[in-house]
């Protein structure tokens, strides 16, 4: 997902930088590059463990090398399954293929001698003059941290902040015979802690209204409600700016990964909503399926993101269909028409979290913000945050509510998006 913009001027014969660095929880830029192994390595071949990225520009700079130099005395902490470490070096005379040569399996070297590369990712500015820093991308190359060398944070003091950020992500599972999976997208941190709150927070100084779902009756869609098969309160975001900032770390950081995963291009949305579980009055829905009424055949995706998993126990989510493992989701995805439900609860401790956008398709957009949507059975009390997402004949469109997607003016606005 980038930003930035790098052209060649053939009047000054220089390249020309407009620098933007792609944020957290984004996907990183992919990009072809030289190495001393390869003259057109491929960097998104290395998907499936931690990267360290580490732009220092020249080793000619003390600093840099100072800061290269205490990354190898952990060198091995890297290796090619769980954890690899790319320099990126800027300048042909540097002598930087040497120092690397020899290093562990986890350690490799990119020449971004044109610094197209270190364009992408905001190392270079305007003037191509670089600018040394590391980003730590997971393991579907999406942006955990950027950590920016300066004069008084470089070296020792800058690699213990980067292997802070590592030893705080989960550890690799080693390679297992995998069952039968259901078709489910398991995307973790798209938003982050503190805006999870703020949600909570919009919901509990609301208080919530009891909510129903969508059953047909006589041939007509139409809402019902039911306690035996449904107990939730929802609370509906009217925040613009709120909604805003929902919008769009659902646009950079989420929607690639399901575009990358299932082919499928999302650009339109029903409504935005708060919703809560709670174990006091039994909240609950029963197993179902999402889209078998008239009113709701659009639905092709559910999404699920859990605002507070580790507050609680149980809750998991199971696909019979597919086996009887269950998820247990920061954040993910599955088709609206498999039939699942959500394990009981084993703590009574309040739980929250946020349930559900959908990706449906082939819907006028008058008609999105009239259907309403269901849920997942969970006996806890857990705060949702619900979008419904359709596809149109007009892509690459992104609508909420009746309104057209936020442009940039209003993605530099969005309520605390970073």
């Amino acid at each position: 997902m980038v930003r930035g913009v790098v052209s060649f001027d053939s009047h000054l014969g220089l390249l020309v930088m407009d620098i933007k660095k792609p944020r957290l929880g984004e996907p990183a830029p992919w990009f072809e590059c030289r190495s001393p192994q390869s003259p057109k390595f491929k960097f998104h071949t290395v998907a499936g463990r931690y990267i360290v990225l580490h732009f220092f520009g020249s080793l000619t700079q003390d600093m840099c090398r100072k800061t290269v130099d205490a990354f190898f005395q952990f060198e091995d902490t890297f290796d090619a399954f769980s954890c690899s470490f790319f320099g990126v070096t800027t300048d042909q005379n540097d002598g930087s293929e040497p120092h690397f040569d020899g290093r562990t399996l986890g350690v490799h070297l990119f020449q971004d001698f044109n610094k197209l590369v270190s364009a992408k990712y905001g190392a270079v500015n305007a003037q191509g003059t670089p600018l040394p820093q590391t980003y730590v991308l997971d393991e579907r190359l999406r942006i955990v941290a950027n950590i920016t060398v300066t004069s008084t944070q470089f070296g020792e003091i800058h690699v213990a902040k980067v292997l802070s950020v590592l030893s705080s992500l989960p550890t690799m599972k080693p390679s297992t015979i995998a069952d039968i999976p259901a078709p489910v997208l398991i995307v973790p941190r798209v938003f982050e802690p503190a805006f999870c709150r703020e949600l909570i927070k919009f919901y509990d100084e609301r208080g919530g209204k009891e909510s129903g779902y969508m059953q047909e009756i006589g041939g007509k869609t139409v809402y019902v409600e039911n306690h035996k098969h449904k107990r939730r309160s929802d609370e509906v975001i009217d925040d613009k700016q709120l909604r805003e900032a929902c919008m769009m770390r659902m646009k950079f950081r989420l929607l690639p990964e399901i575009q990358k995963a299932f082919q499928f291009n999302t650009t339109r949305i029903e409504r935005y909503i708060v919703a809560c579980y709670d174990s006091a009055t039994s909240g609950h829905f029963r197993a179902h399926r999402d889209n078998t009424t008239k009113g709701t055949a659009h639905r092709r995706f559910a999404v699920s993101i859990n605002l507070n998993t580790d507050e609680y126990e149980g809750g998991e989510l199971s696909f019979p269909e597919f086996g009887r493992q269950r998820y247990v989701v920061p954040a993910g995805g599955h088709a609206c028409s498999l039939a699942r439900y959500c394990m009981k609860q084993r703590r009574s401790q309040k739980a929250r979290g946020m349930r559900f956008f959908r990706f449906c398709m082939m819907m006028p957009p008058r008609l999105f913000v009239k259907r309403i949507g269901n849920l997942l059975k969970q006996t806890m009390r857990s705060f949702l945050w619900q979008r419904y997402l359709c596809i149109h004949n007009h892509p690459f469109r992104l609508k909420y509510s009746n309104g057209a997607m936020p442009d940039a003016t209003i993605k530099q606005r969005a309520k605390g998006y970073p």
